[in-house]
C-alpha cells in the first residue's frame, strides 16, 4: 500500500503519479487516493517508509516501525518527536538489500523509539483536547461551551486510486 504525501500529488499531478508507479499498481499495489484520510493505513501498515513529518511520527508512535527516507540536515526542534524520529529511526537506503533495513526498523521499535515519540506527543493521554480547548478559551477571555458526549467515531475508509480507470483522459 502506499499512501504518498499531498506535496506530490500537488507538485506532480494525478496522472504522473500513477504513471511512475505503474508497475507497482499492475502488480497489485494499493495507492491511497490523496485527501484521505491517513490514520487507517497507518493504523494497519506493517512498516512505513517517510520522512520526519507528522504521519510517520504519529506511525512511529503507535509503535509501527519506521524507516526514514534520506534528507539533508532540517532545523528540526530538538525534543520534538519529529526531531527524535529524525535522530533515531534508521535510515532507508535504496543501494541496500530492503529485508534487513526493515529488520533495523522494527528493532528500534523494540528499543522503544515508538514509545519515547509517544512520550514527547502528549504528558496527558486521552486528556490533552481537553486542556488544550480549556487554555484557550481562558487566554481569550471565553466561556467554554457545556461539554458535549463524544462518541468513538470510526475512521472512514480511504479512497482508493482505480488503476488504470482513474488516470485516463476524460471521454469529450
Amino acid at each position: 500500500m502506499a499512501l504518498l504525501h499531498p506535496a506530490i500529488w500537488s507538485q506532480y499531478g494525478h496522472a504522473w503519479v500513477c504513471g511512475v508507479l505503474a508497475d507497482c499498481l499492475d502488480a497489485g499495489m494499493i495507492l491511497i487516493a490523496p485527501g484521505s484520510d491517513w490514520r487507517g493505513p497507518i493504523a494497519a501498515a506493517d512498516f512505513v517508509l517517510g520522512d520526519y513529518g507528522s504521519v510517520p511520527t504519529f506511525a512511529a508512535g503507535i509503535g509501527t516501525p519506521v524507516l526514514k527516507l534520506p534528507h539533508g540536515p532540517q532545523p528540526l526542534l530538538e525534543g520534538t518527536p519529529a526531531a527524535s524520529l529524525s535522530a533515531e529511526a534508521p535510515g532507508w537506503d535504496p543501494e541496500r538489500p530492503l529485508e534487513p533495513q526493515l529488520e533495523a526498523a522494527a528493532r528500534a521499535q523494540r528499543q522503544g523509539l515508538g514509545l519515547h515519540i509517544a512520550d514527547q506527543l502528549t504528558s496527558v493521554p486521552g486528556k490533552a483536547a481537553q486542556n488544550l480547548q480549556d487554555v484557550m478559551y481562558r487566554l481569550l477571555g471565553l466561556t467554554a461551551p457545556a461539554p458535549v458526549s463524544h462518541q468513538k467515531q470510526h475512521v472512514p475508509y480511504p479512497r482508493l486510486v482505480n488503476w488504470p480507470r482513474d488516470v485516463r483522459p476524460p471521454r469529450r
